[in-house]
């Protein structure tokens, strides 16, 4: 666990340089965890709690949650990745910003249809957000969400359309049938 104290700063980070596992945000600063794993750099960000003792860990999985069923607010999530952020000492509410480097690695092609998705113990659900950036093709970006959370679980990017932001699916099945016509 990589444990940072108030009033800390940090900046760079890349698809070579990130924090790969646990990373704990001690203070009432705006912060952006420099998180990655295996080659994808995804950082997550918080506003500013208002306590100075108040403590954050989060970590990024480049793979995806055991459970990937949503409620009627959403209509997808990522299947290729999710983020954790736990709430340690305060009560302090933030919002929460997830951010890409590539918009096409993570199926992302449009902004004005990409959420939060937060995972509340049994769905998927939308935390209203608000993304900026570029949504195509190489582009970065992030969405934030509009309110601070109160509760503190996973989080990925969703999406309420079928059409848009075409996130990343992972197959529990399918039946072929082979035909032998050119």
């Amino acid at each position: 666990l990589l444990t940072l104290n108030d009033n800390v700063a940090l900046s760079g980070g890349s698809s070579t340089v990130y924090v790969d596992g646990p990373m704990k945000k001690i203070g009432n600063d705006v912060f952006t965890f420099p998180l990655g794993n295996s080659g994808v750099w995804a950082r997550l960000g918080i506003t500013a709690p208002t306590t100075a003792t108040t403590e954050y860990t989060a970590q990024y999985f480049n793979s995806a949650y055991s459970d990937l069923s949503v409620d009627a607010t959403l209509t997808d999530i990522s299947a290729s990745e999710y983020w954790t952020l736990t709430q340690g000492v305060n009560n302090d509410d933030v919002r929460v910003s997830l951010y890409w480097e590539d918009a096409g690695g993570h199926n992302i092609d449009n902004c004005a249809d990409l959420e939060v998705a937060h995972y509340t113990g049994s769905d998927w659900v939308k935390e209203d957000g608000t993304a900026s950036g570029t949504c195509t093709g190489a582009g970065a970006g992030s969405v934030q969400t509009n309110a601070n959370v109160a509760t503190y679980s996973p989080f990925t990017f969703g999406s309420t359309s079928l059409s848009l932001n075409p996130l990343p699916i992972e197959l529990l099945s399918f039946t072929a049938i082979f035909n032998d016509k050119d």
